[in-house]
């Protein structure tokens, strides 16, 4: 499973640079994430901290390896729940406490799934998100 590795930067691009598909945007969120497959873990409480179709950032209080697959249940306001699937990327400590964790999503999201969940959060990044998407 070599899609979700560390690549070298492509010919021309600097380590430091920026080479997602799609932007992430910083937003303040909640949720619970678990391992798949893990019937006896129980749910991680996770504070979501930058979202994109193509990814999600999460600081959550336990390490998660690179590479698990994680089920992230999203509350999406008015009192639902959107849930991803993701993948580990990289996983380092927080300095304020806890596990700052990146993720892919298994598969990317729609324009429509994302705006769901910063749509209720933040009306202004959930625009620049549109114009991202649509140009």
């Amino acid at each position: 499973m070599k899609w979700f590795a560390r690549r070298a930067p492509a010919p021309g691009v600097s380590c430091g640079q920026e080479q997602r598909a799609w932007p992430r945007l910083p937003c303040e969120g909640t949720g619970v994430c678990e391992p798949a497959g893990s019937a006896d873990a129980a749910p991680c409480p996770a504070r979501v901290k930058d979202f994109s179709r193509g990814g999600i950032g999460l600081l959550v209080g336990r390490r998660f390896a690179p590479g698990a697959l994680l089920r992230v249940e999203l509350d999406a306001g008015a009192g639902g729940t959107t849930t991803v699937w993701a993948r580990v990327v990289y996983v380092r400590p927080d300095p304020g406490g806890g596990w700052r964790v990146g993720c892919a999503h298994v598969r990317a999201l729609t324009a429509k799934e994302v705006l769901a969940f910063l749509g209720a959060r933040e009306k202004g990044a959930a625009a620049r998100l549109v114009m991202a998407v649509e140009t």
